[in-house]
Order: C-alpha cells, then structure tokens, then sequence
C-alpha cells in the first residue's frame, strides 16, 4: 500500500511541475484580421460607403465580352443596394442590379472613388 501512495504522490508532483511549467509560457498573440479587398471581399463581411455601411449578401461575376465586374449585393436592415467594381477605375454604387459590367452604362449607378470605400471583416 506504502508503494502505491509514493507512486501517486510522485505523479502529483510531476503534474504540478507540468503545470508550473506552461503557465508561465507566454499568452498567444491576437489574431490579426486579415485585410480585404474587392477580390477578397466575402458574405458577411462589412462595406463602408458615403450613404452607411451595409453587409455583403452575395457576390457575382457580370461579363460582357473581354468586360469584367464583380457585383457585389449588399443589405442594411431591410434597404438593399448593388455595388459593381470593375478591374479598375471608378465604381458603381446602385439601388437597382444592373446587368451590364460596364459602370457607366449602369442604370441609376452613382460613380464612387475607390478611396471612398472602406472595406471590413465580417464577423
């Protein structure tokens, strides 16, 4: 019986010599959330624009021969809004999909600078 109380009482010390040990290692350090970008830009992820700031709902591709834009549906409570960002130059900002990737022949599209634009991650 003796032998097995030392045996037990040596595993305690270890375990606490164990425990001593990694509470002193030093705490992880925070995340850093990644940045975004229109090419990183996903659901749930937040778009700060010179009206409010909305949600991505859903993203999509619109192409019109060589022509290339990402249409990007974004919500703020019950308002909805579409925002379409071609390669480059200016963006669109619409209340209504528009269907062509062309910025300027967007149906009631307001033009936006990029710089503008903050994009942030989601939760």
């Amino acid at each position: 019986m003796t032998l097995a109380a030392l045996v037990a009482l040596g595993a305690l010390l270890i375990a606490g010599f164990s425990l001593l040990r990694v509470s002193r290692l030093p705490a992880a350090p925070p995340e850093v959330p990644e940045d975004r970008t229109f090419e990183s830009l996903r659901q749930g992820d937040v778009v700060v624009v010179p009206d409010g700031d909305f949600i991505v709902e859903a993203r999509q591709e619109l192409t019109d021969g060589p022509a290339r834009s990402a249409l990007f549906t974004l919500r703020s409570g019950r308002v909805r809004r579409f925002l379409l960002v071609p390669p480059d130059g200016a963006i669109g900002f619409a209340q209504d999909a528009p269907s062509s990737p062309h910025v300027d022949r967007a149906p009631g599209a307001r033009k936006l600078d990029r710089a503008s634009v903050e994009l942030l991650p989601g939760v």
